[in-house]
């Protein structure tokens, strides 16, 4: 049950028109209770811990999308010790003509309603973790990456019992060479089904879609069977179970002549899809990558270390068989899994990816955006151009220390920026 003073119904971008596009998304998002209000100026993924501290995706504009009314029943709670202490407010840019003396006062409206809803909503963010171990060759036709979720840990890291997630929307988002994405749900090791799934994505059309039904999601599966069951037969199951989510996002880059690395600049790419759903628990991601280890030494690189793996890319000969064999490695290598929460508590663990069952043209696909009330119309200024959405940094450790997540984070941007010369 929602327990805030009022609750966001709706939120809309409220873009300022310039010459050329200059806002390419907006995202709001919450500050945990462990977070504190920072002072000054700082980057959006530089070292500073204060602007570091505020992760789980609230609200969100990208390119192609309008306005988003939350279903009748869902709604952002507000002013409850439980509900975000404040919120951070990330508007990203691109200046490719680097045009002086711009100034933009661009941001997202939120509509309250004074009649409180019935669920409070969260959005979780899945798919493949974003930093440099995530790459596409040159020169491909087609390549296929994955990122997965398994969510049985999520009701110990979220401290209190998860009950089943109800997905009712959904946002997709890869850069430029993105073509196709989908988010497929499995229980106790079988396909239940294709959450959403877009085979034309349109990079200028990232609208926040609805499902045409929810779609439930169990973080614990099989607990009160078991419990019944462990004394007459305490081997028919050996241990709980979530539900597994894998994301797969594929790619083409036959105008590419050099590697594609995972980052946050148009240039770079990702893998994303945010669920929204109801009602809200404290996980704010859940994302995997392969062991790029065993990737290098399928494609005949040495390396013994992360670092070294994601070097030795860029020594590969592309071609399409070269190409066929990374993609394979990667879908047989074993996935790191990566779980934050909202007060960044994080967490890993490991899976395998799963085969995919081809299912035939389903409601995803039907699906459309948000409620559209008769005065909404594309935002004033609004040019489609690329964007490019946030992402979490590289973590290994169990309930990794803030200040390790940032040096990481700190230590792979510069291996990007040194990737980008050397291709």
């Amino acid at each position: 049950m929602a327990t805030g003073c009022q609750e966001a119904g709706e939120f809309e971008p409220k873009l300022v028109y310039h010459n050329e596009t200059m806002v390419h998304h907006i995202l709001v998002y919450a500050c945990g209770n462990s977070s504190v209000l920072p002072t000054g100026i700082s980057d959006c993924y530089g070292a500073d811990p204060a602007f570091s501290l505020c992760s789980q995706v609230i609200v969100g504009w990208a390119v192609g999308s309008t306005s988003y009314q939350f279903p009748d029943d869902v709604g952002i709670s507000i002013g409850t010790p439980l509900d975000p202490q404040w919120i951070r407010l990330e508007i990203h840019y691109s200046n490719f003509n680097n045009l002086p003396g711009v100034y933009d006062s661009s941001g997202i409206r939120v509509y309250y309603t004074a009649q409180l809803r019935k669920y409070d909503m969260g959005v979780l963010q899945l798919g493949f973790f974003t930093f440099p171990i995530h790459f596409i060759p040159p020169g491909a036709e087609s390549f296929m990456s994955y990122g997965l979720c398994r969510t049985e840990k999520f009701e110990e890291m979220n401290g209190a019992p998860v009950p089943d997630i109800q997905v009712y929307g959904y946002l997709l988002h890869t850069h430029l060479a993105g073509r196709a994405l989908q988010a497929v749900q499995y229980r106790n090791g079988t396909q239940l089904r294709t959450i959403c799934k877009d085979d034309s994505y349109d990079f200028n059309l990232q609208e926040t879609r609805d499902l045409p039904s929810r779609v439930e999601i169990k973080p614990k599966v099989l607990k009160l069977y078991q419990s019944l069951c462990v004394l007459l037969s305490a081997f028919m199951f050996h241990s709980e179970q979530g539900d597994e989510l894998l994301v797969e996002c594929h790619y083409q880059t036959l105008d590419r002549d050099a590697m594609t690395f995972g980052g946050p600049s148009t240039i770079n790419e990702m893998c994303l899809i945010f669920l929204f759903y109801y009602p809200r628990n404290n996980i704010s991601s859940c994302m995997g990558y392969p062991d790029i280890i065993y990737v290098a030494h399928e494609l005949g690189e040495e390396a013994s270390d992360s670092m070294e793996g994601i070097m030795a890319m860029n020594n590969v000969e592309w071609t399409p068989e070269s190409i066929k064999k990374a993609e394979k490695a990667c879908k047989e290598a074993q996935q790191t899994v990566i779980i934050k929460t909202i007060d960044e508590v994080v967490e890993n663990t490991t899976g395998w990816i799963p085969d995919i069952t081809p299912t035939p043209r389903g409601p995803c696909l039907e699906s459309s955006g948000g409620k559209v009330e008769a005065q909404d119309k594309t935002p004033e200024g609004f040019r489609a151009s690329p964007v490019a959405l946030s992402s979490s940094s590289k973590a290994t450790l169990r309930h990794l220390p803030l200040a390790a997540v940032l040096l990481v984070q700190s230590t792979l941007s510069g291996l990007l920026a040194m990737l980008q010369t050397r291709v």
